[in-house]
């Protein structure tokens, strides 16, 4: 199976240990879900509706 292996930058180790946490989630869904995420995260207007409606996000999928 191929690997990456791929720079962090953070703030501090706090953080570092939170992005790397999240990135190796992201790393086991599937590619199909994983196009997904990425859709989201490089579009500037996904970002805001997600931070502007998150509180109802969140509660939708608990």
């Amino acid at each position: 199976m191929p690997k990456k292996t791929i720079e962090i930058e953070a703030e501090n180790s706090i953080e570092l240990d939170a992005k790397e946490r999240i990135l190796k989630n992201c790393a086991t869904i599937p590619m199909e879900d994983l196009e997904r995420v990425g859709q989201l995260v490089t579009n500037p207007n996904a970002l805001a509706g997600l931070k502007k409606h998150w509180i109802m996000l969140r509660t939708m999928f608990r």
